[in-house]
């Protein structure tokens, strides 16, 4: 619910007309942490005193990461619905199949995560990846339809479109394989009778 809050509060302030102000404030902030956190990661150890710090740093830049990266995303949605055809991308994709994505962006940042090494720009890159984090919630989160689906215990029509899809492409391979062997075997039997 307060996550839910934090987004419309967010998508308020930059669709009302006072986007750009509310955008540079948090750039300037951001702009701070992040000297402030490249100084960190060069001037001091990874001790444990100095990691709490990184990680107030993180827990300051991870939002103001996300909110811009969602700000962009709220324009590009705007942007694009003069076109006739364009559908939001929650909108577009069922809950089940935004969890699946979700599963392997999660595995890639964690990867990064894994790999990420102690550098000049260690603070900020841990910054990105929890605002990855935080921006796979938000693209999970399910719609006030979706929850009503749930609810009643409806399946999503969208999932079934999904369904038909592949079931589709699995036959179209089969019928590729089919056609691949029939004319193996035609090759194989012309070769045979050339050869008697």
């Amino acid at each position: 619910m307060f996550f839910r809050k934090c987004l419309v509060y967010i998508k308020h302030r930059w669709l009302a007309g006072a986007g750009g102000n509310f955008l540079l404030k948090v750039s300037l902030i951001l702009a701070a942490a992040i000297i402030a956190s490249i100084f960190l990661d060069v001037m001091s150890a990874f001790t444990l005193l100095w990691n709490f710090a990184r990680a107030v740093l993180v827990v300051i830049q991870a939002p103001l990461f996300f909110t811009i990266g969602y700000c962009v995303v709220l324009s590009y949605g705007r942007m694009k619905l003069t076109e006739e055809n364009y559908e939001p991308i929650r909108e577009k994709h069922s809950l089940i199949v935004r969890r699946r994505a979700a599963v392997i962006a999660g595995s890639f940042v964690v990867l990064v995560a894994l790999i990420l090494g102690q550098n000049a720009v260690y603070t900020i890159i841990s910054s990105i990846l929890v605002a990855c984090v935080i921006g796979i919630f938000a693209f999970i989160r399910p719609t006030q339809q979706e929850l009503l689906m749930l609810e009643v215990g409806v399946a999503d029509p969208r999932d079934y479109d999904i369904n038909l899809k592949i079931e589709k492409i699995k036959s179209e391979r089969a019928k590729k394989l089919r056609e691949v062997e029939e004319n193996k075997e035609e090759n194989l039997l012309s070769k045979l009778k050339h050869s008697i």
